[in-house]
């Protein structure tokens, strides 16, 4: 077959018109969807979505301001019975525990500046829900270090999927502006509805 490429001075090689591929393949839908999201208006002393689809996994994206310093906790299904146990570290230090807890997973340490986590959670109904998080403080206003927590937790239900889920505080409120997102995905996810993440 003869050589069809143009070189121009320096060996560089020209492409011709005729030479472009059109690609009309769509991209899979099968990836994380948004199942719902709240944004606060005014102030509350819980943020919640309910009716949520049951997936095989969870992705909660937490953006929250609180009126004091008492930490955030994360809960599911309405349940404040003694079913939740974490493990978490601040800024790097030493583990702290909770167990058997009724209001929820401690997902934030306590602040009035604003707050991001994402949270991921295996949503099995038949197993103890696995979640892990990672929330990043603001701190005080400028070019200074944020502060950050890591922390793993499971919720000890092992007869429904989640399709609930509240934020709540010990004490106070969530500032206006606060927003909670839940996506699922599930193993074999279907390739309908839409990609949250978009390349």
């Amino acid at each position: 077959m003869a050589d069809t490429k143009v070189y121009l001075s320096g060996g560089r090689i020209q492409g011709r018109s005729d030479d472009s591929v059109t690609v009309t393949d769509s991209i899979t839908q099968t990836s994380w969807k948004e199942l719902d999201r709240v944004t606060l208006g005014s102030s509350s002393a819980e943020v919640e979505v309910t009716g949520l689809t049951a997936k095989d996994n969870l992705m909660i994206l937490v953006y929250s301001i609180g009126s004091n310093t008492n930490d955030g906790f994360i809960s599911f299904n309405g349940d404040e019975g003694s079913n939740y146990a974490n493990r978490y570290s601040r800024n790097g230090g030493s583990d702290s525990t909770d167990t058997s807890q009724g209001v929820g997973l401690r997902y934030e340490q306590g602040a009035t500046t604003p707050q991001f986590a994402v949270i991921t959670v295996r949503n099995i109904a038949s197993k103890e829900k696995l979640v892990y998080g990672h929330t990043v403080t603001q701190n005080s206003t400028g070019a200074n270090s944020p502060t950050r927590q890591e922390w793993t937790g499971k919720w000890a239900n092992t007869s429904d999927a989640i399709t609930q889920v509240t934020l709540d505080r010990a004490s106070g409120t969530f500032n206006s502006g606060t927003e909670l997102i839940v996506l699922g995905c599930d193993d074999d996810e279907a390739d309908s509805g839409t990609n949250f993440w978009q390349e």
